[in-house]
């Protein structure tokens, strides 16, 4: 199941919260592969003082639903974050 955020960055740390093995991704602009992330990542920390979800996240529990999600909507294939643990 996908899970977006949009402008909900409450609602985004909570699933962040329930969800500690799940996947994000980083839809990104100008033809910018998406970049895809685990759900503890430093990189898509929530906090109260930034607006974390101005720019959509697009959650799930699989990381397949999140790829699908990118080719389906046109973004093509994902890149995984350098610095989270991905399996081969």
């Amino acid at each position: 199941m996908i899970v977006t955020f949009k402008n909900a960055d409450r609602d985004y740390a909570t699933w962040l919260e329930h969800h500690p093995n799940g996947y994000v991704l980083n839809p990104r602009e100008g033809g910018q592969q998406p970049m895809l992330h685990r759900a503890g990542c430093i990189h898509i920390e929530h906090g109260d003082d930034y607006r974390i979800t101005e720019r959509v996240k697009v959650c799930s529990d699989h990381r397949a639903d999140v790829e699908a999600w990118a080719r389906e909507n046109g973004h093509g294939q994902v890149v995984p974050c350098s610095d989270c643990r991905f399996e081969s």
